[in-house]
């Protein structure tokens, strides 16, 4: 993991965690019932995750990875589409 994408992770990270959002691993969500906070809970779970086990990361693992974390964020509002492809473009060469 190159400087770059631990900054954009560190970022996130904060991001989440100025809305109050607990790093909660939950991989067994699924229904349209589960409050939101819980999708949350667990992308903030990843992101510290990346952030504290870096080795377990492949580039094509990350990629999968930030790619949902990056979905999440969109969802909830916290970044557009535009600011997305900014914050990552040419992050991972």
């Amino acid at each position: 993991m190159n400087d770059q994408v631990r900054e954009l992770l560190l970022d996130y990270n904060i991001t989440l965690h100025e809305e109050g959002v607990l790093g909660v691993e939950h991989s067994d969500l699924e229904g349209p019932d589960v409050p939101v906070e819980d999708y949350l809970e667990h992308t903030r779970w990843m992101v510290l995750r990346m952030i504290e086990h870096p080795d377990e990361f492949d580039a094509g693992k990350l990629n999968r990875w930030l790619g949902f974390v990056q979905g999440v964020l969109w969802m909830n509002g916290n970044r557009t589409i535009q600011r997305l492809r900014d914050e990552t473009r040419g992050i991972c060469e």
